[in-house]
């Protein structure tokens, strides 16, 4: 995704690890407001000079990451060595559509 002429080892970001909805208040939007409540504290005054948000999404949360706008970082099947995808957010985006 990033073109090879600007690839830097590090990229501002923050992270988001082991992001769960218990099972009896899943389909709510509860995941979505957390997923938005980050990306909006991370825009405002950008607090910590992040551009992205990343996150390395279980298999079985994929989609719900590809919903909320992130993308995976290298667009391949997932590897049966890993239970992840690497995917990533550009605040950039969010701060151009409002």
């Amino acid at each position: 995704k990033f073109v090879n002429a600007k690839r830097i080892k590090h990229y501002p970001a923050i992270k988001i690890c082991r992001l769960g909805v218990d099972v009896g208040h899943q389909d709510k939007g509860l995941g979505t407001l957390i997923v938005d409540t980050v990306k909006w504290y991370f825009l405002d005054n950008n607090k910590s000079g992040c551009r992205y948000i990343t996150v390395d999404a279980h298999k079985d949360a994929v989609q719900f990451y590809k919903k909320n706008g992130f993308v995976e970082l290298v667009e391949t099947s997932h590897s049966l060595a890993s239970d992840t995808t690497l995917m990533f957010y550009d605040l950039m985006a969010l701060k151009q559509a409002i």
